[in-house]
């Protein structure tokens, strides 16, 4: 199912897969979903095989007596329903504590409040339409409470954003587009409604705000990125 082998964190073998096959297969992202195939095939077999064998020895039980065998027939019939019973009673057992967590997760009250309390916010949602998550973006990807952050923000202030998380990582998708766009911005090109969001870089790491027109502030623990014409305060 994978191009990469490994036996605990030690990786075996790794066949180099051209891009046609990788793109084709990476539609199931995981390959642990093929489990499921085989798994609802083995439920399947478990439940035919008793019902099989009780069939097949009914076929081969002569009985001269009607009433005999109509009670044969009954007494098979509440075995295999006893069987399948008992499956799903340990089926049930089984997972009982992922059934008792998922109903205290979505019974409990959750009151969400957001990060963003600056009244700054407001004033770049007002001036800008999109928000760029500078690479590496997997800091978005990975930062559950920062996705759901910014997510809850743009949705609010109808604004776009170049990477969020999803059931697939186009990570490096997003990030190969920000790198393009901080060329042109080096180039003269301006992105006026853009704001950029630096997850991991600390002041000292980011881009040099002359070569790309910046302005830099720290806002709620968050750094942020806007083009020199928009001034909210005094930046960084």
């Amino acid at each position: 199912m994978s191009p990469t082998w490994t036996l605990g964190q030690k990786e075996i073998l790794s066949i180099p897969w051209p891009d046609l096959i990788w793109n084709l297969l990476s539609t199931f992202r995981s390959t642990g979903r093929f489990i499921w195939p085989v798994y609802y095939m083995i439920m399947s077999i478990a439940l035919l095989i008793p019902t099989y064998i009780f069939l097949r020895h009914r076929k081969e039980t002569y009985v001269n007596n009607l009433f005999l065998h109509t009670n044969v027939l009954l007494v098979e019939k509440w075995i295999v329903t006893i069987i399948m019973l008992l499956c799903l009673f340990v089926q049930v057992i089984d997972l009982s504590s992922a059934i008792k967590q998922k109903h205290f997760d979505f019974h409990k009250e959750v009151v969400y409040e957001s990060d963003l309390q600056s009244p700054l916010w407001e004033e770049v949602a007002n001036k800008c339409d999109k928000i760029v998550v500078y690479p590496p973006s997997q800091d978005l990807y990975w930062d559950g409470i920062s996705a759901l952050t910014f997510e809850i923000f743009a949705k609010e202030h109808d604004m776009s954003m170049n990477m969020t998380y999803m059931s697939r990582d186009l990570t490096d998708f997003a990030d190969e587009k920000t790198r393009e766009e901080f060329e042109d911005r080096a180039n003269g090109k301006t992105f006026p409604t853009h704001m950029y969001l630096f997850l991991s870089a600390k002041e000292d790491e980011l881009p040099d705000k002359d070569k790309y027109n910046l302005n830099y502030y720290l806002i709620d623990g968050y750094i942020i990125g806007l083009d020199k014409n928009i001034k909210i305060r005094d930046d960084m």
